[in-house]
């Protein structure tokens, strides 16, 4: 089973399940770099104003430390985030 076939066999047991659980799809590319301005967007994927789909991990983990403190956002749902 390829990456792709396995992503999409743990979301549809995800859904499935009463678990609470969110799921952050990376951006095409990732790199070390400081933390910058992102956008979180749905499944779908999506480029940034300079054509770009990438994030740096600071950017990443940022995010998720943001979106796990925040208890009300985004459970049962798989998102994905880009900088800006």
């Amino acid at each position: 089973m390829g990456v792709a076939e396995a992503t999409a066999a743990v979301l549809e047991f995800l859904r499935k399940s009463n678990l609470k659980w969110l799921y952050i799809s990376p951006a095409a590319v990732f790199y070390e770099g400081e933390a910058q301005n992102y956008e979180l967007i749905g499944e779908e994927f999506k480029i940034n104003a300079k054509g770009e789909s990438k994030v740096s991990y600071a950017t990443y983990a940022a995010a998720l430390v943001k979106l796990l403190v925040n208890k009300d956002s985004k459970i049962k749902q798989c998102i994905s985030l880009i900088e800006l």
